[in-house]
C-alpha cells in the first residue's frame, strides 16, 4: 500500500500501511489533476489525472464499506481500469455523464483504433457486493471495451454508452469479442445504456447471469464492417439472461433489412432467455431473427404481445423450440 494516501468517511487522512481504509473517496481530473496528487477532494493540486491511478490505490488496500471513484468532464486517452483481486462491498465508478466523461481505449484523438488497447475496463478475479460503472462512455477497444472475468457478486452497467469495439468473432463460441464481455460473471445488470458500434456481439456471456431491468438501453448491431456471427447478445455454456424491462430495442444497421445477418439473442450451450416484459415491451428491428438456439437451450415468454418486430425476417415467436409461458 505504500506510496499513497486514502479519506476515510468521516475525511480523515489513512497513509499507508496495512490499516482498513472505510469508505474511500477519490477523484480523477484528466485536465487538472495529477498522479502525483492523493486524489482526496477534487480540482488541481488534489485530484488524480487517471483513473488507473485511482484503481491502482483499490486493488492494494484493504476496503471496508463503499469505495468511489468520481470522474470528472472530459477525455481520458488510453484510459484503463484494471481491477484484479479486489474484495469490496461496494465500489462505484461515477461519470459526469456518458456525454462528457468519455474513457477511450485509442492512444490519442480520432476515430483510428489501430493503436488502442484491447479493453478499457478489465476486473478479473474480484468479489464484490456490486461494481457500479455509471454515466459514463467507453469506446476504441481491439477487444472488449468491457471484459470482466471470474467476477463473484454484480457488476452494473448504468447510463453508459458503450462503442466501436473492433473485436470481429470468427466464430460463435469466442468468448474474447463484444462489447461488453462477461466472463463466470455472478451477475451482469445493464440499465439504460447504449451499446453499439461493435465488430461482433453486444454483449457476450458465458456461464453468466444478465439482467436487464426496468430501464430502456438500446443494443445495436452492426454499425460497421458487418460479421456473420455478431449478434445483440451472446449468450453461452449455460448463461441466462432475464429481460424485465419496458422499452429496450435491439437492432440491426440500416432499413430494408441491412443487418439481417444480425440476431437479437443468441443462445448457445444450455443457455436460457426468460423474456419477462412490461407494458413498452421490447422492440427488434432489422434482424434476421429475434432469437436463435442450440444446444438444448430456451426461450420463456411472458406477454409475448408486447414484443414488436420491425423489418425482422423472422418472428421470435415462430421459431423452433420457444415456449410462451
Amino acid at each position: 500500500m505504500a506510496g499513497f494516501t486514502l479519506l476515510d468517511g468521516s475525511g480523515n487522512v489513512i497513509l499507508e500501511g496495512n490499516e482498513v481504509v472505510n469508505n474511500p473517496t477519490l477523484y480523477v481530473d484528466a485536465t487538472n489533476g495529477d498522479d502525483a496528487n492523493t486524489g482526496s477532494s477534487a480540482g488541481a493540486g488534489n485530484a488524480l489525472a487517471t483513473l488507473q491511478a485511482a484503481a491502482d490505490k483499490l486493488n492494494a488496500a484493504q476496503i471496508k464499506g463503499v469505495a468511489t471513484i468520481n470522474i470528472a468532464a472530459g477525455t481520458y486517452y488510453a484510459c484503463t481500469l484494471n481491477l484484479d483481486n479486489v474484495s469490496a462491498e461496494q465500489i462505484k465508478v461515477l461519470g459526469a455523464g456518458s456525454g462528457t466523461t468519455i474513457l477511450s481505449g485509442a492512444a490519442g484523438s480520432g476515430s483510428a483504433t489501430t493503436a488502442a488497447q484491447d479493453h478499457v475496463v478489465n476486473v478479473t478475479d474480484c468479489r464484490f457486493n456490486e461494481l457500479k460503472i455509471k454515466d459514463v462512455k467507453i469506446q476504441y477497444c481491439l477487444e472488449a471495451n468491457v471484459f470482466l472475468q471470474n467476477v463473484t457478486g454484480k457488476v452494473s452497467l448504468e447510463d453508459c454508452h458503450i462503442t466501436n469495439c473492433e473485436s470481429s468473432a470468427t466464430t460463435a463460441f469466442q468468448i474474447t469479442n463484444g462489447c461488453v464481455v462477461a466472463d463466470n460473471v455472478q451477475n451482469l445488470e445493464i440499465d439504460g445504456c447504449t451499446i453499439e458500434n461493435s465488430q461482433s456481439h453486444c454483449v457476450n456471456a458465458n456461464r453468466t447471469y444478465v439482467d436487464m431491468v426496468n430501464t430502456a438501453s438500446t443494443l445495436q448491431f452492426p454499425s460497421k464492417d458487418a460479421d456473420l456471427k455478431g449478434h445483440c447478445i451472446c449468450l453461452q455454456r449455460e448463461s441466462t439472461l432475464e429481460i424485465r424491462i419496458t422499452g429496450c430495442l435491439f437492432k440491426g444497421n440500416g432499413v430494408s433489412g441491412a443487418g439481417y445477418d444480425a440476431y437479437g439473442i443468441w443462445a448457445i450451450l444450455f443457455s436460457k432467455v426468460n423474456l419477462w416484459l412490461g407494458a413498452g415491451g421490447l422492440t427488434l428491428q432489422n434482424l434476421k431473427e429475434g432469437r436463435r438456439s442450440q444446444h438444448a437451450t430456451q426461450v420463456l415468454l411472458a406477454n409475448a404481445s408486447t414484443i414488436t418486430y420491425t423489418d425482422c425476417e423472422t418472428n421470435i415467436t415462430e421459431l423452433t423450440g420457444s415456449e410462451t409461458i
